[in-house]
């Protein structure tokens, strides 16, 4: 497992824009350790949109998980086509 203590390239996204969620919602807490660029990065993107780190985040995870999806599909559907 990757920490701070054993790379210093590597920080957590800690999004302050968000206000705490209660137990019961249906968000949850996603903690990641990433590098200090890319962070830097997020947190220059999310202030030029106004939005927050967590919101971008949660698009590219949506995004990406769409596209691994979609490609799935569609590889599965090119082997019924072949048969």
């Amino acid at each position: 497992m990757l920490n701070a203590q054993h790379n210093n390239n590597l920080v957590q996204i800690k999004d302050s824009n968000t206000k705490k969620q209660s137990r019961s919602s249906a968000v949850q807490q996603l903690n990641v350790w990433i590098k200090k660029e890319t962070k830097a990065a997020l947190a220059r993107q999310a202030k030029l949109d106004q939005r927050s780190m967590g919101a971008i985040v949660e698009e590219l995870i949506h995004h990406s998980t769409s596209h691994e999806q979609a490609e799935l599909v569609e590889r599965q559907s090119l082997g019924v086509v072949r048969e």
